[in-house]
């Protein structure tokens, strides 16, 4: 069975989240909202104290240990276990491998991980090489516990979003018409190159080449109006839903206690509002391309099937070996948009940080401590990002 594996919604929240992780291996469900309050996570983190406290009101038996590398490779800790990174970061560390060289670890950051020794060494033992574990172990009072679940979350939210986009239907039909129709002018040009050259070239019929000219340039024309159209029916309806989901979302937000605001980094909520675009992103640019470039593939295959059947082979095997690279590393994108997400929210954290303790930081001379904080930041961003350019082909 497939270890359980939660993202973090915050950068903040690892902690509970890996109470959450431990909890749904053991059977028991708990909302990251419920953790987070029991955790008393502030915008440093969760302390040990406070998360072995959550744990004991969930139920466990939590023992926090201070080890080295070999007593915890000795089978010396019942697993799965909380590790506390030295980047002030904690991991469910679940299992360790017969040859006790690999490390499998659920990430709340990332997500299921695997790390060999000296990789897991470094990040996790300090000066003295001993690093913390938190061991827990259910007791009876642990499966006695229950609490309600909104069964029905994923559904109001796929609700919720349908209900943003519903008043753009009319807008979305005339995408997909000027999308049609700029996709049928595209199917007119090979025949008419081929015309050009079998019929009017062959026969040297001049009249019959400029016909077909003005007709490749009458279809430009209208392949060029159809895109201009597309585009400003596309910017009217992307602004609403923009305005709509941020609107939304601030709504939410601004009702939530001022206890949120207390222990969350204000890059998270930044970042959350950025996250708004994306969605508008999807609904009104990806969801078409996607529908054009499915509609494309079909009808060039067509096409060149029509012509040669080995160009049509070769085609479309690339078409295949592309849908089976993007669906490969699926996961892997997954995990780098979390790492994405993390790091730009730290990053902007950082720079609301330096403009709101100017003062302090200038008076204790901090300013050059900083900015190499957020370099570092910025260097993490730079490295998913190329992995993730180098496999989706995106920018």
């Amino acid at each position: 069975m497939k270890f359980p594996s939660f993202i973090q919604y915050n950068t903040k929240d690892c902690g509970p989240s890996c109470l959450k992780i431990i909890s749904k291996y053991y059977g028991q469900e708990y909302s990251l909202a419920y953790l987070r309050e029991l955790c008393q996570v502030s915008r440093d983190g969760t302390s040990i104290s406070s998360m072995r406290d959550a744990a004991e009101k969930l139920g466990y038996d939590v023992s926090v240990t201070k080890m080295s590398w070999k007593t915890l490779n000795n089978d010396n800790i019942k697993l799965p276990c909380i590790i506390h990174l030295r980047q002030n970061h904690f991991v469910v560390l679940y299992s360790i491998g017969v040859d006790k060289k690999k490390l499998f670890i659920s990430d709340p950051a990332i997500g299921l991980l695997t790390y060999d020794e000296g990789t897991f060494c470094n990040l996790w033992l300090d000066d003295s090489n001993c690093g913390l574990v938190v061991s827990l172990k259910p007791t009876p009072r642990f499966w006695s516990i229950t609490l309600k679940t909104n069964s029905n979350a994923k559904q109001t939210q796929i609700k919720e979003i349908v209900n943003l986009i519903k008043p753009y239907k009319i807008q979305f039909i005339g995408i997909f018409i000027t999308v049609f129709t700029v996709l049928g002018l595209n199917t007119l040009m090979p025949y008419l190159a081929q015309s050009v050259v079998d019929k009017g070239i062959e026969s040297k019929d001049i009249s019959l080449i400029v016909l077909i000219l003005l007709a490749q340039v009458m279809i430009v024309v209208g392949q060029t109006s159809a895109n201009i159209i597309r585009n400003i029916i596309t910017l009217k309806a992307s602004t609403n839903i923009t305005i709509n989901i941020i609107s939304s979302f601030l709504h939410k937000l601004l009702k939530l206690p001022i206890s949120f605001f207390e222990t969350t980094l204000i890059g998270d909520i930044i970042q959350r509002v950025r996250d708004c675009d994306r969605l508008q992103v999807f609904f009104t640019t990806t969801l078409v391309s996607i529908v054009v470039s499915s509609l494309s593939v079909a009808i060039y295959a067509v096409v060149l099937g029509k012509y040669n059947l080995c160009v049509f082979i070769v085609f479309l095997l690339g078409s295949i070996i592309y849908c089976l690279w993007i669906l490969f590393f699926l996961r892997y994108r997954k995990k780098l948009d979390y790492l994405k997400f993390q790091e730009s929210s730290v990053s902007q954290s950082n720079i609301v940080e330096i403009f709101e303790a100017i003062h302090e930081i200038k008076l204790h001379q901090l300013e050059d401590k900083k900015i190499s904080e957020w370099k570092q930041t910025q260097k993490k961003l730079y490295n998913a990002s190329i992995v993730h350019v180098i496999i989706s082909f995106e920018k």
